[in-house]
């Protein structure tokens, strides 16, 4: 459950860190590359959350189960 937690926080700051060269015009260059990555690990993010919550809900394990 800690790693899960790990893995959450790093594409969170991933995605700040691209999302501040994509949309404040660091690197005008790699703004569209910026842009991509900051999507990505924000949906990296949000999926490693949702994994978390079930994961640590038990509902895998129930389902794996069955009646």
């Amino acid at each position: 459950m800690v790693m899960m937690s790990n893995w959450a926080i790093t594409f969170l700051l991933l995605a700040f860190v691209s999302g501040l060269f994509g949309f404040v015009g660091m690197g005008a260059a790699a703004a569209p590359l910026a842009r991509l990555l900051f999507n990505l690990f924000l949906f990296l993010f949000l999926v490693a959350v949702f994994v978390r919550n079930i994961w640590q809900t038990g509902a895998y394990r129930l389902a794996r189960q069955g009646p």
